[in-house]
């Protein structure tokens, strides 16, 4: 490099001297380790929508059994000094940190909720966890604060993958244990297994691994910030986007019959009232908006964004969103649908908006569903043959008709996320933090286990296509 203007390679005189001191009065230096993960009072604003801090260190995290910890240092205090030393960024603390041994007490003064506290951490070798010695991991090419983010990171995603892989597990269980009971459509049972299912299998395990200490950083990196006016643009976003993926379903069908499988259609049970309408527009269309956009939006994408190039985490949260459906006729239309909301996720940084589009998408389908019978006799009449036989008979006609219908909603669609994307430029502002360590491979080993159920449930459902076309 022949010149590098403003770029500067030194190591600072005020950490290299307490480095040197001990070397030569010990003839070894052993460094010292606080046990806490910091941002500095800019970055913090960006990792916690309500902080408010201007000055200190923001502490997103704390090493098991570490110093920190154990001084009573807590998630979301802000530490002001080290030693008397003023701490506005982390070179601050660090040169505090040097100047100690091993074994000796550094001082601490933290903000706490407006109170100002001293704590006392005894200062501890660095260590890497996981049984990893330091000296293996140098010959490995890493350093002990590299160890240790690989292995946080590595376990918060271990432990969001793990979340996802519940669900089709549970999934799979809980219609077999109830198979034999009769529940109604729209009866008290039948709302109540509606509700905790999508609560039990979603939600729930979601928010008591939050309530841990290991995840508390995913709830604070959690996509909620306030929307703007560009929520509007979701009522026809959300519009175009279910005929056009309505589109893409029936050439997959037509696709699925020239294979020489029978298309059952899987839908939900027609409300044959103004009350079951209602009720299943709560338990069928909001209900599992919120849940599983809590979830998948929420927890899963930031998790996948944090590891991942922004195009990779929106197909793969798209393609586990849409393949934990289970149903095969309707494969592509659900991948797309949950590629479109991680795309809008991405763009906003909230999951208000995908909530909306996901609930008028559910929406509709309630509504169409209920208005069903009229819908049939009316194209039967108009065809002169029932839709069975329209698939039959004539597949060119009905791959014409969905691709007329997939083109000119799809070009609305893309005109409403256009649009999305320049109101949305606030929103992406608020940077994503990326992962701080290297991942083991191991943390993606639970996703073999959903992919094993889901396989389950689509050789289930192809096998019942292929009973029904002999």
């Amino acid at each position: 490099v022949e010149e590098a203007a403003g770029i500067g390679f030194a190591i600072p005189i005020d950490v290299a001297r307490p480095i040197v001191q001990h070397f030569m009065e010990d003839g070894e230096y052993v460094t010292p380790q606080l046990g806490a993960y910091l941002f500095d009072s800019e970055i913090a604003r960006y990792y916690d929508a309500a902080s408010t801090m201007t000055t200190g260190l923001y502490v997103i995290d704390l090493t098991p059994g570490g110093a920190a910890l154990r001084a009573g240092l807590r998630t979301g205090d802000v530490i002001l000094q080290a030693d008397g030393r003023v701490c506005d960024t982390l070179l601050d603390l660090r040169y505090a940190l040097l100047s100690h041994k091993v074994g000796e007490t550094l001082q601490l003064t933290v903000s706490r909720d407006g109170e100002m506290l001293t704590l006392l951490p005894v200062l501890t070798a660095q260590q890497s966890p996981a049984g990893l010695p330091l000296d293996s991991a140098a010959r490995l090419g890493y350093n002990g604060a590299e160890v240790n983010a690989m292995n946080r990171e590595s376990g918060q995603l271990l432990a969001v993958n793990a979340l996802y892989a519940l669900i089709p597990v549970l999934l799979l269980i809980v219609p077999k244990l109830l198979a034999k009971a009769e529940l109604a459509p729209y009866g008290a049972g039948y709302n109540a297994y509606m509700l905790l299912v999508e609560f039990g299998a979603i939600v729930l395990p979601a928010l008591v691994w939050r309530c841990t200490p290991a995840g508390r950083p995913t709830a604070r990196a959690f996509w909620a910030q306030r929307p703007g006016a560009g929520l509007l643009l979701v009522v026809p976003l959300a519009f175009c986007a279910y005929f056009a993926i309505n589109g893409v379903t029936v050439l997959w069908s037509l696709l699925l019959g020239a294979l020489g499988l029978n298309v059952i259609p899987q839908t939900v049970v027609p409300p044959q009232s103004g009350a079951q309408l209602a009720i299943g527009l709560l338990i069928i269309a909001l209900w599992p908006a919120l849940c599983e956009e809590y979830f998948f939006r929420g927890i899963l994408q930031p998790a996948l964004h944090r590891r991942l190039p922004p195009w990779a985490a929106i197909a793969l949260g798209g393609c586990l969103f849409g393949l934990l459906h289970g149903q095969l006729a309707a494969l592509p239309g659900h991948v797309l649908l949950g590629v479109g909301l991680c795309l809008v996720a991405y763009w906003t940084r909230s999951v208000w908006y995908t909530m909306l589009w996901h609930l008028i998408q559910n929406g509709i389908a309630m509504v169409i569903s209920s208005y069903s019978s009229e819908i049939l006799q009316a194209s039967q009449s108009a065809a002169g043959m029932d839709a069975s036989a329209m698939l039959d008979q004539q597949p060119l006609l009905m791959a014409m008709s969905a691709t007329m219908m997939l083109l000119t909603f799809g070009a609305g669609a893309a005109a409403c996320l256009a649009l999305l994307w320049l109101t949305a430029r606030r929103h992406r502002e608020q940077p994503i933090p990326r992962a701080e360590g290297k991942v083991h491979p191991l943390a993606w080993s639970p996703l073999l286990i959903a992919a094993g159920c889901i396989a389950y449930q689509y050789v289930c459902s192809g096998i019942a296509m292929w009973g029904g076309a002999a």
